[in-house]
């Protein structure tokens, strides 16, 4: 008795069309990890807009009060104008925390007749504004500019093993 063994014959055509699907696969897999990738750095940036739009809204927020504050003054020198704003300056800054759905940090302090403020959210960026108020119940804006903080730290190791 002889047996018949089948041969399993492949043909080119089976062939490509193997390679075809597992290239399709493989294609499949790293659109996948790409379209995660792009939707993880949007959300990232969507935070840092709505966070720098939160600062915004805070820094406007307190500037509306010092105005107010100004408006009301009958102050005639710029030096007591700037006493008259630091007396306010909690309440404007309660009121610009307050203004923001986002939790912002806000810091202000008067030196002179400068009134700086310092508005920061988690992600690291700050707002940093600067008004130099004058004699006419007028402020002139010196500073408005977003900084990003970087860290610098130089004990980070990048390559834990043995060295040459």
């Amino acid at each position: 008795m002889t047996s018949t063994r089948r041969k399993l014959h492949i043909g080119p055509l089976s062939l490509i069309t193997y390679i075809a699907i597992i290239s399709l696969a493989v294609l499949a897999v790293l659109t996948l990890t790409t379209a995660n990738a792009s939707n993880t750095l949007a959300q990232r940036q969507a935070d840092a807009t709505s966070q720098a739009y939160a600062e915004e809204v805070c820094a406007q927020t307190f500037l509306a009060h010092v105005d107010a504050t100004l408006s009301a003054s009958q102050a005639t020198t710029s030096t007591e104008l700037a006493q008259q704003v630091n007396a306010q300056l909690s309440n404007s800054l309660e009121a610009a925390r307050a203004a923001s759905s986002e939790n912002v940090e806000a810091t202000a302090s008067v030196s002179g007749t400068t009134v700086s403020a310092q508005f920061s959210c988690e992600d690291g960026r700050t707002l940093n504004v600067e008004l130099n108020i004058r004699s006419n119940r007028t402020y002139d804006i010196t500073k408005w500019n977003m900084a990003a903080v970087v860290n610098n730290a130089e004990d980070d190791t990048l390559w834990s093993g043995a060295s040459n």
